[in-house]
């Protein structure tokens, strides 16, 4: 219909806006990292707005920029940012009330601009707890790639590193996986990783299978991959466990447990 396309094209536009936004607080932060001396590795859509992976400034939505620092200088980045005229946002008190007394962490509480409203999380590690174990930040700084575009000490982590991390971050945080509710914004960032990376280094991938027991939420993830994406997958990404994830993935949710009918599910069916 002519009013979706006009408000979606209204929609894109803006995001366009915001993403320019987004781009020249990012170019302004990292040099002040750079005059402190602290790396900083891009993750998430904060490593899209230095590669240009969608090859369109407006595609990807995103809420916040994550940058990862060393544990030794997170502290120091976080007050740098705070004496740039950062501040706290207003939600943080209410995530460290529901902040369970045995979470470590792997971020410091989000900053944001109160002139633009850009928020950054300085992370120190790339997820916690199952998926931090699956994403070690020794590994993803040993293995980290330059940033196209930005100074010599900003980073992005590796294209097998950062397919896992797209990975983990749609499956586990809030049990997307166990509920079946996978996000499909996600989805098409791992597409698009594929397509642009299709060679990429999968042994990470492999280790979160064997090593973190993590075979049925992967291989599910593969598996949408290729149903909904309609991307080629490597060998090494192929599902094995298919039968019993498809029953999971066209669950209704865990709290439910009612099959969902509807083409795709015959289809999978059908297929697995």
């Amino acid at each position: 219909p002519g009013e979706l396309v006009e408000y979606l094209a209204e929609l894109h536009a803006a995001n366009v806006e915001r993403n320019w936004m987004l781009r020249e607080a990012l170019e302004e932060i990292v040099a002040w990292f750079g005059v402190a001396g602290i790396e900083v590795m891009l993750l998430k859509g904060a490593a899209v707005l230095a590669d240009d992976l969608y090859g369109d400034p407006g595609a990807r939505l995103m809420g916040d920029l994550d940058l990862l620092v060393s544990q030794e200088q997170a502290e120091a980045a976080q007050k740098l940012l705070l004496a740039q005229g950062y501040a706290l946002c207003p939600s943080t008190e209410e995530k460290i009330v529901y902040r369970l007394p045995t979470d470590a962490g792997y971020h410091h509480d989000p900053l944001h601009r109160p002139d633009t409203g850009i928020v950054i999380e300085i992370h120190f590690k790339v997820m916690s707890r199952q998926s931090g174990r699956a994403l070690p930040v020794e590994r993803v700084w040993q293995e980290r790639v330059t940033a196209p575009g930005f100074p010599d000490h900003v980073y992005l982590p590796s294209p097998g590193w950062r397919f896992l991390h797209n990975a983990l971050h749609a499956l586990l945080p809030y049990g997307e996986f166990i509920n079946a509710r996978i996000p499909l914004g996600d989805l098409a960032e791992a597409a698009a990783l594929l397509v642009a990376i299709p060679e990429m280094d999968s042994r990470c991938w492999q280790d979160a299978i064997d090593r973190h027991c993590l075979r049925e939420e992967l291989d599910g993830y593969a598996l949408l991959l290729r149903e909904l994406m309609d991307v080629s997958l490597p060998a090494t990404l192929e599902p094995q466990t298919r039968r019993a994830l498809v029953e999971l993935l066209v669950a209704g949710g865990a709290r439910e447990l009612q099959p969902v009918d509807s083409p795709m599910t015959a289809r999978l069916r059908r297929h697995y």
